[in-house]
């Protein structure tokens, strides 16, 4: 995961519970406060679901579910000592809608919905809790995909449209954005 805060980046492995909590704490602790959180890092090749190993499993869970529930904790604590806050977890329509190939990465998916929810409903009323869920979102990596469902039905946006999905909430409190 990148995490950019006024124009800081840092690297980790938010898969590692310990290592998300010390990347929020060091924003916080070089910023002085973490205003938005957006858990975006995710995804997954397919794999067939009766012959996905127990570690791809493994690794596709703690990158689309666990990595956002440690970073959202974390975030939340220093938000509610703070003047609040939002956290927005970018999920899929997969979590609703299952299809072949994706079942661990669906799976993850429904959890991180239900994780939203729920952690809404604790953490309210200093810190919103939001899942933005995307259709196909057309990347340079998946480019082939969308040329062969093209022809089938519409695909959805860029990356910048998911962005602006997101951002348009949050733009006064994201004074790096600009207007």
């Amino acid at each position: 995961m990148i995490c950019l805060q006024v124009g800081h980046f840092s690297r980790s492995t938010v898969r590692d519970g310990d290592a998300a909590w010390k990347m929020i704490d060091d924003v916080v602790s070089q910023h002085g406060s973490l205003d938005v959180l957006v858990n975006n890092a995710g995804g997954a090749p397919p794999a067939d679901t009766s012959t996905a190993s127990p570690r791809f499993t493994e690794r596709i869970v703690a990158l689309n579910l666990l990595s956002s529930i440690f970073t959202s904790q974390r975030a939340n604590h220093h938000m509610q000592q703070s003047g609040g806050g939002s956290i927005v977890n970018i999920g899929s329509v997969v979590a609703l809608r299952p299809s072949p190939t994706v079942a661990a990465y669906g799976a993850a998916k429904a959890g991180l919905l239900n994780f939203t929810i729920t952690a809404g409903q604790e953490w309210a009323p200093k810190v919103r809790v939001n899942c933005v869920t995307a259709g196909a979102v057309r990347t340079d990596k998946a480019e082939s995909a969308f040329w062969r469902c093209s022809k089938y039905c519409a695909c959805g946006g860029n990356d910048s449209d998911a962005a602006n999905g997101v951002t348009c909430r949050h733009r006064k409190r994201l004074r790096f954005l600009g207007k």
